[in-house]
């Protein structure tokens, strides 16, 4: 209820403001779609947060060049050192990672700051709950306890097994998860929906 009370307004006329929070080049097409969707509609203003762990604490092979990729594709972002959320007051923010380790690096776009600011946080999965799925559970839910998703405001998964998952792990029964087909396959989608 209190998150409800705190939601940044949308305006009457007024742009929804979507950030997306990019760590690593591999998991950009998890939400290329959903991102260029955001680009073309009129109502959103979209744009690229850079968590440039090239210049961080945390190195990773997979995520120095996420600048370098962005140029290329020619997507536009701000650096997460410019990036400026009280004052930007995003309406949505859509993360990349689940993982509670990245957000102690970059706590101005930590879930549980970020809701407090009232920007609604939205993590779009890009599978791992599969893998453990298949895997019985092998991770253990450790991905369900992550900051991303158990605060979100809305958990976008790919199938409805998963989403029964969430159900299992989540205190809040998982009303916030929704199984779609995962964005980075709705091109295939009239080719294999069921």
């Amino acid at each position: 209820l209190h998150f409800e009370l705190q939601k940044i307004p949308l305006l009457p006329g007024e742009t929804i403001r979507i950030d997306f929070l990019c760590l690593t080049e591999y998991l950009w097409p998890v939400w290329q779609s959903v991102f260029e969707a955001c680009l073309e509609d009129k109502r959103v203003k979209a744009r690229v947060v850079l968590l440039d762990r090239a210049k961080s604490n945390l190195k990773d092979a997979s995520c120095k060049d996420a600048e370098i990729f962005l140029q290329k594709l020619r997507v536009p972002y701000i650096s997460y050192a410019d990036y400026m959320p009280d004052a930007d007051r995003p309406h949505i923010l859509l993360y990349q990672y689940p993982y509670n380790f990245v957000y102690e690096e970059f706590r101005k776009v930590s879930p549980d700051l970020v809701k407090l600011r009232g920007t609604r946080p939205v993590y779009i999965s890009y599978g791992i709950e599969y893998d453990e799925a298949r895997n019985k559970g092998v991770i253990n839910g450790m991905h369900y306890h992550n900051y991303a998703p158990s605060l979100a405001w809305q958990v976008y998964v790919m199938h409805k097994d998963i989403r029964e998952a969430y159900f299992q792990h989540f205190r809040t029964r998982g009303v916030h998860v929704h199984a779609l087909w995962h964005p980075r396959f709705v091109s295939y989608a009239s080719e294999f929906a069921p």
